[in-house]
């Protein structure tokens, strides 16, 4: 399993499959060529409909329809081959922000190897020095001032040690710029395909969704698109039925209850800045019940989520909202305090405070459940998301 937390990522940050990507829009490509064909056939027929030779009250509507098909599925093959090209397009993108990660992950790595050699000989050269955790400081002035005391030959020894490690930081620091360049990268290559495959939805009419759709409809229509294009990458068809919410048992008895707040989107909302916003204060939500901590509610998970149609936002912890109400996850009652219905919100991350081997509080990530896995598709939550495995993701 590759180790991200050497650029300081949590997670791949370029995630999906190019190869998965290029076998559907070969396959839009393919329904292209069928619609085209069955546009065509529907137009010579219904050229032809006096050949039918109809008789009697019904005749007259069934030619006035037969008339309506040819132009209703006209549009069909163009936005199949338009959604075709956009998912090539984004494929290609993705594959290469895929090689540039994985790239700086190699450099990252290797430059890492070589930092913590130089800590490692840098401790020899100076007796006493410790450090704990990810110490990343080690440079030629700090090398200095800590054998300040040292024979000359230790300090000038010390210094070059402190420079290369300075040197090696950089490097690693350098890759994870390039990592994460090539996440937002990735993101906007997303972001234009699933804008492209909502303009060539075909509305009602025979029209494009772009010219028949309005603020509200744009935004869910936009969000769908984002949601098939997440589908596609990971493999997946993204699932927008209405799902209900499986509750995680009988409530806690007593406070304190599980937090949870709700915010209203603003107008021309995108559905790029209403997960960026429920991520981030999702973590800002755990972060902040470190103050608050006891080992009651010390396993909880907090999560974000938006709802794909209205824009609103929420964020909330697993656990009992109300007296003799039932216990949730955190994406449960976020979900529930978004409408209830699972198919409409995309969540963030999730999050939860553990205690370190130091006796310290942190807020680290925390992979979605067995059970979330089964009430949510994949392609609803936030690219790169981790898992627990066994779970039906198939991971």
């Amino acid at each position: 399993m590759e180790d991200w937390s050497v650029l300081d990522l949590a997670r791949d940050p370029v995630p999906g499959d190019p190869a998965q990507i290029q076998t559907l829009a070969a396959r839009l490509l393919r329904e292209a060529q069928y619609a085209e064909q069955h546009a065509s056939r529907l137009g010579q027929v219904a050229a032809n409909s006096a050949d039918l030779r109809m008789q009697g009250d019904y005749a007259p509507l069934f030619q006035q329809r037969l008339a309506q098909l040819p132009q209703q599925a006209a549009v069909l093959g163009p936005a199949h081959e338009s959604c075709g090209r956009a998912l090539i397009t984004y494929a290609q993108t993705l594959e290469q922000a895929k090689i540039e990660s994985r790239a700086a992950l190699s450099r990252g790595l290797q430059a890492d190897a070589q930092y913590k050699a130089a800590l490692q000989q840098f401790c020899t050269l100076a007796p006493g020095f410790w450090y704990t955790g990810n110490w990343r400081e080690l440079d030629e002035p700090f090398a200095l001032r800590y054998t300040q005391y040292q024979r000359p030959e230790v300090r000038a020894a010390a210094a070059r040690v402190g420079a290369y490690a300075a040197q090696a930081e950089g490097e690693r620091q350098d890759a994870a710029t390039v990592a994460r360049q090539a996440a937002r990268v990735a993101a906007e290559a997303e972001e234009r395909c699933a804008e492209a495959i909502r303009a060539a939805m075909p509305a009602p009419g025979g029209s494009s969704a772009t010219a028949a759709s309005g603020g509200g409809d744009d935004a869910a229509a936009r969000t769908t698109a984002l949601l098939a294009v997440r589908g596609a990458a990971r493999g997946a068809a993204p699932g927008l039925a209405r799902r209900s919410v499986s509750t995680r048992g009988a409530g806690a008895s007593k406070p304190p209850w599980a937090p949870l707040d709700t915010y209203l989107a603003a107008p021309g909302w995108t559905a790029a800045e209403q997960l960026q916003r429920a991520d981030q204060l999702a973590m800002d939500m755990a972060r902040n019940s470190i103050s608050t901590y006891i080992k009651r509610t010390g396993s909880r998970s907090y999560v974000g989520a938006y709802n794909t149609e209205t824009g609103e936002v929420a964020v909330g912890s697993s656990g009992t909202r109300a007296p003799g109400a039932s216990s949730y996850c955190a994406e449960g009652n976020v979900c529930n305090a978004l409408g209830g219905d699972g198919g409409k919100v995309i969540f963030g991350n999730a999050y939860a405070v553990e205690r370190q081997a130091d006796g310290a509080l942190k807020v680290v990530g925390k992979p979605v459940c067995i059970k979330c896995q089964a009430d949510y598709s994949e392609a609803q939550f936030i690219e790169g998301v981790e898992a627990d495995r066994g779970g039906p993701w198939g991971r």
